[in-house]
């Protein structure tokens, strides 16, 4: 998913990429760069460039012009597939890049626009807090669980590709009314199937399928049936799992971590603490 650019040879490979993390049709990565100059450059894919370091100042050339402006901290820039002009940074800077494939984005929105209306205007400098967040979110579920991050990405990709449609397209769309939620037998159906598969690779995709449902919809019937996201729901549902184990067997911790949807112990030793409040030895201890 990386684009080909031009770039001064000094150009500095990412401190953080999700290159290996195995999350589909979503990429993140996290630079810090030298002064340095990027040629035009014709995107396949929609992007979004967070900045994230000290102010520094920008150059870029549109239709044979040179425009200026000053980067800080929470800048956000978004380019949707297509010719992206070339830039020049003056300074050093720090920022993530996140990219989006366009068919995820249509996937996603299928039931807001037609793929072929779907059209994401350009941003060079634009202030978005939830934008902000999903970025930094994204980057810390890499740096701490960058195995086993696959349902988190693939969440936060959903929730990013709607909001761009929504606040960035050319199109003014009507949120639609989810006052009553997933029928009950469609709840049950889709509460068993998390259980049931609480060890495996639980992505929002299959989740929805088995609702018989895009994800667009079944995300938001989700939380409004349930009041958390289909994420924070799955991760409850592993924590209360790990209890059962911790407090009526004596298979070892990692085994647990396995057996509940963790790649290694110690992402599953950081998440036990932060959602039951001590570690999995010392609750089995109690």
């Amino acid at each position: 998913m990386r684009e080909t650019t031009t770039a001064s040879p000094d150009h500095r490979p990412p401190l953080l990429s999700s290159q290996d993390a195995g999350w589909n049709a979503i990429f993140l990565e996290h630079y810090r760069q030298p002064a340095q100059e990027i040629s035009e450059t014709n995107l396949t894919c929609y992007l979004i460039n967070i900045y994230l370091g000290e102010p520094i100042e920008v150059e870029r050339w549109m239709n044979g012009r040179l425009f200026k402006d000053c980067r800080v901290k929470g800048d956000i820039l978004i380019a949707p597939p297509g010719v992206c002009p070339k830039i020049r940074r003056q300074q050093e800077g720090e920022f993530l890049v996140l990219r989006l494939e366009p068919r995820l984005v249509a996937h996603a929105v299928q039931e807001l626009v037609e793929p072929e209306q779907l059209k994401i205007i350009r941003h060079f400098r634009i202030r978005d807090p939830l934008i902000h967040q999903i970025g930094l979110n994204l980057k810390t579920e890499l740096e701490t669980n960058a195995v086993s991050s696959y349902l988190y990405a693939e969440s936060a990709a959903h929730l990013l590709s709607i909001h761009l449609v929504r606040r960035y397209s050319e199109f003014s769309l009507t949120p639609r009314n989810y006052a009553d939620g997933l029928s009950p037998c469609k709840l049950r159906r889709v509460i068993e199937f998390i259980h049931d598969n609480l060890a495996g690779n639980l992505s929002l995709a299959k989740i929805a399928r088995e609702a018989g449902m895009s994800q667009y919809y079944f995300s938001r019937l989700f939380k409004q049936s349930i009041g958390v996201s289909v994420y924070q729901y799955v991760m409850q549902c592993r924590m209360e799992r790990a209890m059962q184990l911790l407090q009526h067997n004596e298979l070892m911790i990692a085994d647990i971590a396995r057996l509940v949807g963790f790649a290694d112990q110690s992402h599953f030793t950081r998440q036990f603490k932060r959602l039951v409040g001590t570690t999995p030895l010392k609750f089995r201890n109690q």
